[in-house]
């Protein structure tokens, strides 16, 4: 075996060396923060030989100001930061900084928050804003739709329990088995 004998000198430093983890999810962060976080004991005599070891931790709920950042990882944690807020999502369309953002980062978007935003193929960059504004009005028209169906289904609901329609009829007009019908039926009589 060789060894390579490199002595430190006085005057060498070392670089130094920080981890971050980022927390990808659009939730508060709800966990340890820390390595004696982590440990299953509360004995202070085994816990004042234990070194703490914090952890370096981007939440992006936790930042309140995008700007300071220069890069599209901003952009990313950013939107991951209100994926869970529409009425912020809604504003997000009027962001300049969100009409030219990069397909590579449109896709980790869409990986870490489900909202299949969609990308420009055959360019780098996706205004967002659009695919947003597109988005946001399919889900305004989506939500429209459950809105009507689930009146109707009061509405039969209510004619088949005051005995104007029958069971068959209800169902036929639903377009539903008997079983989830009567099921519909026990829930709204709760």
């Amino acid at each position: 075996m060789i060894y390579i004998k490199y002595p430190l000198r006085k005057d060498d430093r070392l670089k130094p060396v920080i981890t971050l983890v980022v927390y990808w999810g659009g939730d508060d962060w709800d966990d340890p923060r820390s390595l004696k976080e982590m440990l299953d004991t509360s004995d202070a005599t085994i816990l004042q030989h234990v070194s703490d070891y914090k952890l370096n931790l981007i939440v992006p709920k936790e930042i309140p100001d995008f700007g300071k950042f220069s890069t599209d990882f901003g952009t990313v944690i950013h939107y991951i930061a209100i994926s869970n807020d529409m009425e912020a999502l809604r504003k997000l369309i009027d962001d300049p900084s969100f009409q030219e953002v990069e397909n590579e980062c449109v896709r980790l978007i869409n990986e870490f928050t489900n909202s299949n935003i969609p990308i420009e193929e055959g360019k780098e960059c996706t205004n967002m804003c659009k695919g947003l504004s597109d988005l946001l009005e399919v889900e305004r028209i989506e939500g429209r739709t459950e809105g009507r169906n689930a009146g109707r289904l009061e509405i039969i609901v209510q004619m088949y329990q005051e005995g104007d329609i029958t069971l068959e009829k209800a169902c036929a007009l639903l377009g539903c088995p008997e079983e989830e019908f009567l099921t519909n039926v026990a829930e709204k009589n709760q």
